[in-house]
């Protein structure tokens, strides 16, 4: 890619050319991207019982972004909260927080643990060439 290219991206949202820095969306999206957030927080403020379904209604705002932000840790939902989703791992369970219910969590730090061997005892002290 020629220098003068170099960090220019499609936004993931509309598509548009933009210069890249850290977001995946250009300025416009992510401005309403974040307006989208602020409106979800406020709904959820005043409607903690509300449901996904009742969300998306509400607000406008697609499932799969209220998913994203609450898996980002940019919305967090209240014990009351009746929104859910599936835990991404194979067992399917509903969730309200990150990405992997307990179980799935527990079941992948297992699987990940590394093995450290016992020590093998060598005996005690050290070993010298030199007798008394």
């Amino acid at each position: 890619m020629p220098s003068d290219l170099k960090g220019l991206s499609n936004c993931v949202q509309c598509g548009k050319i933009y210069l890249r820095i850290t977001s995946a969306f250009c300025p416009d999206c992510l401005k309403q991207d974040r307006e989208n957030l602020e409106n979800v927080r406020d709904y959820l403020r005043f409607n903690r019982g509300a449901s996904m379904e009742e969300t998306v209604s509400d607000t406008g705002v697609d499932p799969g972004r209220i998913v994203a932000w609450i898996q980002a840790g940019h919305l967090m939902l209240s014990p009351q909260s009746a929104i859910k989703y599936p835990c991404e791992n194979k067992c399917g369970s509903l969730i309200q927080s990150g990405k992997y219910c307990r179980e799935c969590l527990h079941d992948l730090s297992r699987s990940l643990e590394v093995q450290v061997p016992e020590p093998r005892n060598r005996g005690h002290g050290f070993l010298s060439k030199d007798k008394f």
